[in-house]
């Protein structure tokens, strides 16, 4: 244990801080330079651009002992996304090494030995203090933050000192019940939180209580505790406990890059695959890299250097990562570059009220046209200020308002809308395939959410005859109101969606292979069978009512399949069911009688 360590050379007069950074490096250096550089090799051949970025900072982080300052401005530590992060699990190492910066300082500077523990306590109990605090209002701080972890670190620091102030209890063999109970409890404790918990409650605070005070018994019952001798003495116990720190190191990595590959967790043989990997690449580690060097006697003298200017160099790669991304053929990176679109700019010229959100091109009192709906109407945007600036070189255009901000049904002006006498034409685009939901949307791989690879993770439960019903009564009650007021109102059909559509689905990854283009098809009758409920329900409220219906399908589907790709190989989604801004300013002109007629 290193505060034992510690606590032995400074008592002796023999500690030094040069000595001891030193011994650090070489005990920590070998194998993470290792598992870094192999993470970067395969990050650059399976990895697109933004995580390929992410990876090298994560890298430059680890190496620089602030992953946990870097996760911290990130998403939290238990959110799903958080599988897509290779680098992830350095944060705790990142801790432990700002505690070995502080640590010996106080050891230093508390010269009386008789207050050495009494100021261990201190800090110990100031730190729990600033978790509990801290954690009420900002748990990814709690967790991350260092001064809110230390008390763990220093629970150790207290078993360490015990071991050498009160030796008679860990050497003597009596009573053996004792110790026996000590580990067993200890051992409970550490069960406790490994099952009793998860993601949703918060951590630590008073629950890292139970796994450190459980370590804390279950090393200070010693070698006459059952656990520890029956368990934790076992060849198997042992030789895990030898390859610790290169396991530590790879486990996370290699589930990560399955995961990144798959786009999904791997299922229970793949993640078996994985352990086994995680076992031989640390046993090589410890036998190849880590023992040699941390055993060599005499220490080699230059070996720290030749660790730091190796460390410099990869954390150097891993900051600089975008001047090192791999070059892809045009093909795949049309791709690529479709799938990390994460949203649509705003239209030139547009503007954005900060209340409402809704966009508005142009001012023309009199006449305005009004997009009503969800982010199906958004989609739209771009391509509306563009017709919108065509408009402008012949005439004066109609002002375009797109009122984006409901999800949900009704469809419904809102009060300024409704009284606002120039709005003459109201647009109604919604994915109505997610509000008429008949099980055939794939709800759980559509964008938005934040889950893995960016997308939604969950589902709701199909809708009921009945319910559909009275969405149907609620839309056509929204269209009436709208005619009422004497406007003109046109609804837009669901566009072609699915994961044939979905630039994700367009690229296979693998971790030797790399990343590479696959071809993917969508039949019209399929498209349709998909799309069959909502359409059925929407073409009924619309003969009912008397609407103008706009159908995107004609054009993204206009023989026996949809189109997936243009003719330059670039997605007409950019994501399962959103169009593409490639695709709404070059490929589709079923809007351009709307706005560029006199």
């Amino acid at each position: 244990m290193i505060s034992t360590i510690l606590f032995k050379s400074i008592e002796r007069g023999q500690f030094s801080f040069l000595e001891f950074y030193q011994g650090r490096i070489r005990r920590l250096f070998p194998a993470l330079l290792l598992m870094l550089t192999v993470s970067l090799l395969i990050g650059r051949n399976m990895l697109i651009g933004h995580e390929w970025r992410s990876l090298g900072a994560q890298v430059a982080a680890g190496l620089g002992f602030y992953q946990n300052f870097h996760l911290l401005h990130q998403v939290g530590y238990f959110d799903t996304a958080a599988e897509l992060k290779p680098m992830l699990h350095l944060w705790s190492l990142s801790i432990e090494e700002q505690y070995y910066l502080v640590f010996p300082l106080i050891l230093v500077l508390s010269r009386k030995k008789k207050w050495l523990l009494g100021l261990i306590v201190f800090f110990a109990m100031a730190s729990f203090s600033a978790d509990l605090v801290v954690g009420r209002t900002h748990i990814a701080r709690s967790f991350f933050l260092p001064y809110t972890r230390f008390w763990e670190l220093l629970g150790g620091a207290v078993l360490a000192w015990a071991g050498l102030n009160v030796p008679r209890w860990a050497e003597s063999p009596q009573p053996r019940r004792l110790h026996s109970l000590l580990s067993l409890a200890g051992f409970a404790l550490i069960l406790t939180g490994v099952f009793a918990f998860n993601s949703g409650m918060a951590y630590p605070g008073w629950r890292a209580l139970l796994p450190v005070l459980g370590a804390i018994a279950l090393i200070g019952a010693g070698r006459h505790g059952l656990i520890n001798r029956m368990v934790l003495s076992n060849p198997a116990a042992i030789f895990i406990g030898r390859i610790s720190y290169p396991l530590y190191l790879w486990h996370w990595p290699i589930l990560s890059f399955m995961t990144i590959a798959n786009g999904h967790r791997p299922d229970p043989v793949k993640a078996l695959a994985a352990i086994a990997a995680s076992l031989v690449l640390s046993w090589l580690t410890y036998t190849l890299v880590e023992k040699p060097i941390r055993n060599a006697s005499p220490p080699k003298p230059r070996i720290v250097p030749v660790l730091l200017g190796c460390g410099l160099i990869v954390a150097l790669v891993g900051a600089e990562a975008r001047h090192f991304a791999k070059p892809y053929d045009t093909a795949t990176m049309n791709i690529i570059n479709s799938w990390e679109f994460r949203g649509y700019p705003l239209p030139a010229g547009a503007r954005q009220d900060p209340v409402s959100q809704r966009l508005f091109l142009g001012d023309n009192p009199r006449r305005k046209i009004l997009f009503l709906g969800d982010s199906h109407a958004l989609q739209y945007g771009n391509l509306l200020g563009e017709l919108w600036r065509q408009r402008a070189r012949n005439g004066t255009p109609p002002q375009i308002i797109i009122d984006h901000t409901r999800p949900d049904f009704p469809l419904d002006l809102s009060a300024d809308e409704a009284a606002d006498p120039g709005i003459q034409t109201v647009v109604l685009s919604s994915f109505w395939a997610l509000h008429y939901l008949d099980g055939k949307v794939n709800q759980k791989i559509r964008c938005c959410g934040t889950g893995l690879m960016g997308v939604i993770g969950k589902a709701n439960a199909p809708l009921t005859p009945t319910e559909m019903e009275h969405l149907d009564q609620r839309l056509e009650a929204s269209i009436r109101q709208i005619q009422a007021s004497g406007r003109h109102v046109i609804l837009i059909l669901d566009n072609s969606f699915g994961e044939e559509t979905s630039p994700r689905f367009m690229l296979k990854r693998s971790l030797l292979e790399g990343i590479h283009p696959v071809s993917t098809s969508l039949d019209r009758a399929t498209m349709l069978d998909r799309d069959g409920t909502a359409r059925r329900h929407v073409l009924a409220v619309a003969a009912k009512t008397g609407i103008t219906v706009i159908d995107p399908l004609a054009t993204l589907c206009p023989g026996d399949h949809c189109i997936t790709r243009t003719a330059e190989g670039i997605p007409v989604n950019k994501d399962y069911d959103h169009l593409s801004l490639n695709t709404v300013l070059h490929h589709i002109h079923y809007l351009d009688d709307l706005i560029l007629r006199p």
